[in-house]
């Protein structure tokens, strides 16, 4: 995972959009667990290469996960959400080699984050098993 991008298309146009995704599991159920995560890692690493989208940092516990992205300004974020949730579920569910299942809450928390703030929004994600350690994936 890159730690900061700044992309600049061709012209005379460049940016630097930064957010803080937050999915919870479906009523808050511990999904994650530590194969889970593992998995979820790799796949989502994968599905940010494929659309695009560049993952700057990941934490997860075993209810919820926050992701740090930076997107381009043709990203929606709505579809974006939506092919990160649902290429998961479907992932770990159908996946052989995981005796596990995987649901998500319909909505989502999403924010913006500023180029000054993106160091504390990458350590708040990647703290996420020092904040809520009775939620760390077993």
């Amino acid at each position: 995972m890159s730690r900061r991008v700044m992309e600049r298309p061709s012209g005379n146009v460049s940016y630097a959009l930064y957010y803080m995704l937050t999915i919870s599991t479906k009523k808050r159920e511990p999904f994650i667990t530590a194969q889970v995560e593992a998995f979820l890692r790799g796949h989502w690493e994968r599905k940010c290469e494929e659309l695009g989208v560049h993952l700057l940092a990941l934490g997860m516990v075993n209810d919820h996960v926050h992701f740090l992205l930076s997107l381009r300004p043709t990203h929606y974020l709505p579809d974006v959400v939506h092919d990160l949730k649902g290429s998961a579920s479907y992932a770990v569910n159908h996946a052989e080699e995981l005796d596990a299942t995987l649901y998500w809450s319909k909505g989502y928390d999403i924010r913006t984050i500023s180029e000054r703030n993106l160091d504390a929004a990458r350590q708040y994600v990647l703290g996420q098993h020092r904040r809520h350690p009775d939620r760390v994936p077993r």
